[in-house]
């Protein structure tokens, strides 16, 4: 007998009953595709598998286009047609949907940025999701981690959402001041780390996983040294970070 665990996703749309009798149990399951209009056998076969942990049962209609998104990623309501069930894993930016006509719905696992109006049908999110003022906002997408300085800021255009998939730190050349010139706001996946100056500017500003935390305190710690120059990526950090001169 087959077993499905530890899966983001399972998609048993394909299947009929005589190949869902094979599965013995699904476990630690993110979210369970089936069919809306499977015959009444399939429903009594599903009912003989043993299930634990799954958080989503989703029932996709016959015509109804079911797409699968994985990682940081940011959708436009001019990329997906109207019909669609999106399955999102990770971290998801929507665009384009304060007016949106159409009939999709998302159900997203893990973190959703999207407009105070946005059209579109959210029926779960399994995490946390950011609301930004309007939908006329740009993005700036890091995968891992990034070092937000004054030079950036000043290139990326006003009313950007800066999104990392896990650390972001600002360098100490950023200003409250430029901040909110530019209309700046920020999403880390895990952790943010930002000067004392400007830690309450950017608390206000973000939405985090875990935790926002100063720089000063954050570097205190020894054992985390190679840790932030690994992320970083630039040696020549070290000395702004740590206070020490090589």
């Amino acid at each position: 007998m087959a077993e499905i665990k530890n899966q983001a996703l399972a998609d048993l749309t394909q299947y009929d009953a005589k190949a869902l009798s094979k599965i013995k149990s699904i476990t630690n399951v993110a979210i369970l595709m089936i069919p809306a209009d499977a015959p009444s056998e399939y429903y009594e076969t599903l009912t003989d598998i043993k299930m634990t942990n799954v958080a989503n049962t989703i029932k996709i209609p016959a015509d109804a286009v079911p797409l699968h998104i994985n990682g940081t990623t940011v959708i436009s309501a001019l990329d997906i047609p109207d019909n669609a069930v999106v399955i999102a894993n990770g971290i998801i930016v929507l665009k384009g949907f304060d007016n949106y006509k159409g009939d999709s719905g998302f159900y997203v696992n893990g973190f959703l940025v999207k407009s105070k109006n946005c059209a579109a049908k959210i029926h779960s999110c399994n995490g946390i999701t950011m609301t930004m003022p309007d939908d006329d906002f740009e993005c700036s997408i890091w995968g891992d981690s990034v070092t937000v300085d004054e030079d950036m800021l000043r290139h990326l255009k006003d009313k950007t959402l800066i999104v990392c998939g896990n650390k972001l730190f600002l360098d100490e050349n950023v200003s409250e001041k430029l901040i909110e010139e530019k209309d700046i706001r920020f999403f880390a996946g895990y952790k943010i780390i930002a000067p004392k100056k400007i830690i309450g500017c950017v608390k206000a500003r973000s939405t985090v996983g875990f935790s926002i935390v100063e720089a000063e305190e954050y570097t205190k710690h020894p054992s985390r040294k190679e840790e932030i120059l690994a992320d970083l990526g630039q040696q020549k950090k070290s000395r702004r970070f740590f206070g020490r001169k090589k």
